[in-house]
């Protein structure tokens, strides 16, 4: 579902604003370029994902992968309490414990400064701390 729910939407998208200026976002991850053990099903998806905005960049819909970064939701805490990779887990515990973690807000307010912008190539792959 995370994989094939969002390419007929972004297909159906493409048609609806053919020839007028928008721009198709993913929500991506580091985990889209970087494996880490312990994340094989969701890297896999955000990869596939990534992989099908280039595809529609090139078929010349204006779109973006955005890696929000390691933000502090719930999901967050469910992998700092379940991931099996305890390496990981304490990587992700130590960065919730020195407020390292990402906000939404700031997060959402650097993708929006992005938008704005419209610098990036489309097609690209943009991660929180690289933007």
């Amino acid at each position: 579902i995370d994989v094939t729910s969002p390419l007929p939407l972004s297909a159906r998208f493409a048609r609806l604003f053919h020839g007028r200026r928008a721009i198709v976002v993913s929500v991506s991850s580091l985990l889209a370029v970087q494996p880490f053990p312990g994340f094989g099903m969701y890297a896999t998806s955000r990869a596939a994902r990534d992989m099908s905005m280039g595809v529609l960049a090139k078929e010349g819909v204006r779109t973006l992968s955005y890696a929000p970064g390691p933000m502090d939701t719930a999901m967050q805490a469910e992998v700092r309490a379940r991931l099996v990779d305890e390496d990981s887990r304490k990587i992700y515990a130590t960065m919730h414990a020195e407020s390292k973690l990402v906000s939404p807000a700031d997060s959402a307010a650097k993708l929006a400064r992005l938008l704005a912008a419209d610098t990036f190539a489309s097609g690209a792959h943009l991660d929180y701390y690289d933007v």
